[in-house]
């Protein structure tokens, strides 16, 4: 009999609600899941006791976290109905998320589990990719997901022959043997490209100190770190005759995050005016101080965030240097909102689509 549960005798995997097979997350750090059951309390005239609870939609959360290492992105397996690389379009897709856990007398997760969880009909809830320079980093990828069901292989109080149905079927093998590795390596700092061709080359804003008209770093800019973020709100619609929402409604335009660390040598490189920089000085010309720019992450591994060209500052942040010894780093802040490839996906595996050979169509121009 299993003592315990650890990182070796469990697996995660990503399915279309519409399949019966799931694909395995390759590189996973680490799950999270998370259930909240809302309950209405009915109070009730001639006694303090109330008429009891009734439960409401049930919000279903799980997030995860995997290293880039050549395998396909979680973005990527979760949004296969997509019709464009557009994450708009990755946004109204749905999953459904298994995690299988097994005997620990095994030293891997092989075989048949001892117990196989389902979250079904999983929608995207945040995004969050990390590039950093510090030692020992790996470059991540960390998703969050909300849904509305779980269902586990082996409950025992099924009364609903549907849901016993559905949890007798649940299947989600062992494919781990102990010898898995990554496809190729698991990229870190030395592994962010540029000075590549147009889709194969990250791009930053020209406005940081140091970025060259074409968006690449010069040989005295040390680009310290990068990420890209979004937090997705979403409106649950709701129809008579169910108790979940029908559908999980993301809220237009999206706002998407990125933040550029530089180590600087000659300050920040940011001016701000009334007047505006931007401006010829006359009466009602005023321009403002800050372009548009271009910004597009791409990793040896193969993945490839093209966040097209209307990214605007939102804010400059300089610290460190002080008398402890610590050096000065700056960071830049970054936002774009919806319009037209405002924030495109892409990764080399992608088991789904073949958008990565036509990647070029989406890199920011």
């Amino acid at each position: 009999m299993s003592n315990r549960i650890y990182y070796a005798i469990q697996q995660v995997g990503i399915k279309p609600v519409d399949s019966s097979t799931f694909t395995v997350i390759h590189g996973l750090q680490s799950v999270g899941i998370n259930s909240n059951i809302s309950l209405s309390s009915i109070p009730l005239f001639g006694q303090t006791y109330s008429h009891g609870f009734l439960e409401e939609a049930s919000d279903i959360q799980v997030s995860l976290n995997k290293v880039l290492d050549g395998y396909p992105l979680i973005y990527t397996l979760s949004s296969s109905g997509a019709i464009s690389p557009a994450i708009e379009s990755g946004l109204l897709q749905r999953c459904d998320i298994g995690l299988s856990i097994f005997d620990d007398a095994n030293i891997s997760a092989t075989g048949v589990p001892i117990n196989t969880l389902q979250c079904c009909n999983m929608y995207i809830n945040s995004l969050h990719y990390n590039f950093s320079s510090n030692n020992k980093d790996n470059f991540t990828e960390e998703i969050s997901f909300i849904g509305d069901e779980r269902l586990w292989k082996n409950h025992i109080t099924f009364n609903n022959p549907i849901d016993n149905t559905r949890a007798e079927n649940l299947s989600f093998n062992g494919v781990f043997s102990n010898t898995d590795s990554p496809l190729g390596n698991v990229n870190r700092r030395q592994d962010i490209l540029f000075n590549g061709e147009d889709g194969d080359t990250t791009i930053l804003p020209i406005d940081i100190i140091g970025i060259n008209s074409e968006g690449q770093p010069e040989s005295n800019t040390h680009v310290a770190n990068i990420s890209i973020s979004a937090n997705i709100g979403r409106e649950s619609i709701l129809t008579l005759g169910q108790t979940t929402p029908f559908f999980r409604m993301p809220t237009f335009p999206l706002d998407i995050t990125s933040e550029i660390g530089i180590i600087p040598i000659s300050g920040d490189g940011i001016s701000l005016t009334t007047s505006g920089i931007l401006s010829n000085g006359t009466v009602c010309q005023n321009s403002g101080n800050l372009q548009y720019q271009r910004i597009a992450v791409a990793t040896c591994e193969g993945t490839r965030i093209f966040l097209g060209n209307r990214n605007k500052l939102v804010s400059v942040n300089q610290q460190g240097g002080d008398t402890a010894g610590g050096i000065v780093r700056v960071n830049y802040t970054y936002r774009t909102q919806g319009g037209t490839q405002s924030c495109s996906i892409l990764h080399s595996g992608d088991p789904y689509h073949d958008w990565w050979d036509n990647r070029t169509d989406w890199a920011p121009i």
